[in-house]
């Protein structure tokens, strides 16, 4: 058995746990994805997303230790973080907290791909 596969999801964890906590502490959006006038729904929308990260935090911990799982939590990772790669390479949003985002999920396909490719 590979230990790619667990840094994958450990990479993965970690990775995502920054806009997740965003969740419980939505002060911090600002921060991380730029901008000063975040409106209420916008706020809203961002809260929604950090709930899907947190949910995919703790899939990726309980993979971990639930081999069966350790796949489809990898392919779910995969199609999260290419579609926003994706979506950003064909947007005109460039702005230096959005590249931030884009770049950390170009850095983390290859991984999330290995951890795929030796589970």
């Amino acid at each position: 058995m590979s230990v790619i596969p667990v840094i994958a999801l450990l990479v993965t964890a970690g990775v995502h746990a920054i806009p997740a906590s965003l969740l419980l502490r939505p002060h911090g959006m600002e921060n991380l994805y730029g901008g000063s006038s975040l409106t209420p729904e916008m706020v809203l929308l961002l809260r929604h997303r950090a709930g899907g990260f947190a949910t995919l935090v703790v899939m990726s911990v309980v993979a971990l230790f639930v081999q069966p799982w350790r796949t489809p939590v990898l392919i779910f990772a995969l199609g999260s973080v290419a579609l926003f790669v994706v979506l950003w390479w064909r947007s005109d949003v460039r702005t230096p907290a959005m590249d931030r985002v884009a770049y950390a999920d170009m850095a983390l396909l290859p991984v999330i791909v290995a951890g795929l490719a030796l589970s």
